[in-house]
């Protein structure tokens, strides 16, 4: 999966289809990449690196994405692959939008929901 062109509309849609699943196919999908550390980082993170290539990056996109794709997370019991997506989230403040603040604040909430 890592090496598909990853942007944020792709990990837009995936959430949408993994929403519209059967729960026990839905199940084995998010196993299986939590089993795949590196790459399920790399699909995430990926989304930064992509919209940084944009000649005008829509960072606000990415981030109603990242929101989006923690809120599921959590919900369907998978904070660490939350966390990472949170971890992207932040990048973007801290390194896209230079609001080390707000980055702050996206780890501080992560933490809270599902631990350091």
């Amino acid at each position: 999966m890592a090496q598909r062109y990853i942007n944020v509309s792709f990990l837009d849609e995936l959430f949408d289809v993994l929403d519209e699943l059967e729960p026990k196919i839905q199940t084995l999908f998010l196993a299986e990449l939590e089993d795949y550390n590196i790459d399920c980082r790399i699909m995430i993170e990926k989304i930064c690196l992509q919209e940084e290539k944009m000649e005008n990056p829509y960072w606000t996109k990415c981030l109603q994405v990242y929101d989006k794709v923690i809120e599921r997370l959590l919900a369907w019991g998978y904070p660490h692959i939350a966390a990472l997506s949170a971890r992207g989230k932040a990048i973007i403040y801290d390194e896209y939008l230079d609001d080390i603040f707000s980055a702050q604040k996206v780890i501080d909430d992560i933490k809270l929901k599902v631990g350091a």
